[in-house]
């Protein structure tokens, strides 16, 4: 029994859950930590930020969370209605200026302003304005730097719609 995650996912094939004394998710290590299948079990892997909505079918078997703000974030396939959904801070990109439309596979792009630069070691946390609420991006120190980041600039966050963790709201908070 573990609740280190790095342990869990170097030493385990397999993790279970628990909220509560009860079994929330179970499965293949890898598994569960791509795919939380509750918020409290998204929060323990440091998915922290939500986007709530609402989401509704798209073309070429996607779908579109619909955020209060006006904004959407396109996801995979997911049953309509209420949701929740986060993003790991590990998978967001920035870029400087807009990536070329058709020339990459991410298909939630938009402009960002940087909130604040979290440094710690190696790595920084650069927590944005984007899409409506709060987005954390996960950089390398060294990337920080090459991209000049500071608070008030304006960058462009991309997310590929596979990294969205869609949850329906019964199974949310």
């Amino acid at each position: 029994m573990t609740h280190d995650t790095e342990e869990a996912l170097a030493v385990a094939d397999r993790v279970t859950f628990l909220v509560a004394g009860e079994i929330v998710q179970h499965g293949a290590t890898t598994e569960v930590f791509n795919s939380p299948a509750t918020q409290e079990v998204a929060d323990y892997l440091g998915m922290d930020v939500w986007f709530e909505g609402v989401i509704e079918p798209a073309a070429g078997g996607t779908s579109r969370l619909l955020l209060p703000s006006g904004a959407s974030l396109l996801c995979v396939e997911t049953p309509p209605g209420p949701a929740v959904a986060s993003i790991h801070p590990e998978d967001v990109l920035l870029f400087l200026e807009p990536p070329v439309a058709g020339g990459v596979s991410l298909r939630n792009v938009a402009e960002a302003t940087v909130r604040e630069i979290q440094s710690s070691g190696r790595s920084s946390r650069v927590v944005l304005d984007w899409a409506g609420g709060r987005l954390d991006a996960a950089v390398t120190r060294a990337a920080c730097e090459e991209l000049d980041l500071h608070a008030g600039q304006t960058v462009y966050a991309a997310v590929k719609a596979t990294a969205i963790q869609v949850l329906q709201r019964s199974a949310g908070r």
